[in-house]
């Protein structure tokens, strides 16, 4: 038997020549382990660095934006009170929980993209200026723990489930569009 045809039968009857195996699972998941301590490592350096925080009954307030979007965390690095300005934790795809997200904030809040995320449970209370984006979070099936209030739009479109205007409603005061 040719050796093309060895490995044809082979592949026939399942066995998987190693050649054609992926890298050991466990490598990868060192790896990945790695690279999120090194991205919370880094961004906490920065965060330290800070002058426009402080913290209150074991929060961070925070007078200026947080960026933290596309970081590869499965959980808010710190827990969060007030953000003066924006927070952004869009396209952060391991983010399962936003536990520790801040409570009050001032200009907008962003979970776009968020694909791992299944609730806005901890999500702000209040949105006072801006948007709330929780659009393109593919495994979110309900708004429950959305703000009860938004100062500007509310987008939620591209979700596990197709929310209405109506769905929207029931959790959130809205000041302008509302985005399903």
């Amino acid at each position: 038997m040719s050796s093309f045809n060895h490995i044809y039968q082979s592949l026939i009857e399942g066995n998987i020549p190693s050649i054609f195996k992926s890298p050991i699972p466990d490598e990868l998941t060192d790896r990945r382990k790695r690279w999120k301590k090194i991205q919370v490592d880094e961004w906490m350096k920065g965060f330290n660095k800070r002058d426009d925080k402080r913290l209150v009954n074991g929060r961070w307030d925070v007078d200026g934006d947080v960026n933290i979007s596309e970081m590869n965390f499965s959980k808010l690095p710190v827990k969060f009170g007030k953000v003066g300005g924006y927070f952004d934790c869009g396209r952060c795809t391991s983010l399962t929980s936003l536990e520790g997200a801040p409570t009050y904030v001032g200009v907008f809040f962003d979970c776009y993209g968020c694909t791992s995320l299944t609730s806005l449970e901890g999500s702000p209370t209040s949105v006072v200026v801006g948007n709330f984006s929780c659009g393109g979070c593919t495994s979110l099936t309900s708004l429950e723990g959305a703000p009860t209030s938004v100062g500007g739009e509310f987008c939620c479109y591209g979700c596990g489930k197709k929310f209405t205007v109506d769905d929207v409603k029931l959790y959130s005061k809205v000041k302008e569009t509302i985005h399903v």
